[in-house]
């Protein structure tokens, strides 16, 4: 999956919507279903990894951060969201070379689809 500039503003579009939902799921959940903490965490997974290994990278907007904290923050949220769209992508190749060398299904050839 090659980088283009359109594919970097697209990723970079889609983890800071990715991390304020999870910053929100996190806030819902303190007062709400552990269920949304789940969700929230999971978005936020390498911040949470960090954090447990004694790291000092704080969430923004939930805690209070520094620059250093926020550049390392957002470094980590985009190579997460990149590393789960390259993991989706080939995927769904695998998935398609497999359709293609299955060939029809037994109904579409006895002209039932």
């Amino acid at each position: 999956m090659a980088l283009t500039p359109l594919k970097i503003v697209l990723l970079l579009a889609v983890t800071l919507v990715l991390t304020m939902a999870g910053i929100a799921f996190i806030a819902i959940g303190v007062h709400g279903s552990q269920i949304f903490s789940w969700i929230g965490y999971l978005l936020l997974l390498p911040s949470f990894v960090l954090s447990k290994l004694g790291s000092q990278v704080a969430i923004p907007f939930l805690h209070s951060t520094g620059i250093v904290s926020l550049i390392v923050f957002m470094a980590l949220q985009t190579l997460y969201s990149y590393a789960l769209f390259w993991i989706a992508s080939f995927a769904a190749s695998g998935a398609q070379r497999r359709s293609r060398r299955m060939g029809p299904t037994s109904f579409a050839r006895k002209g039932r689809l």
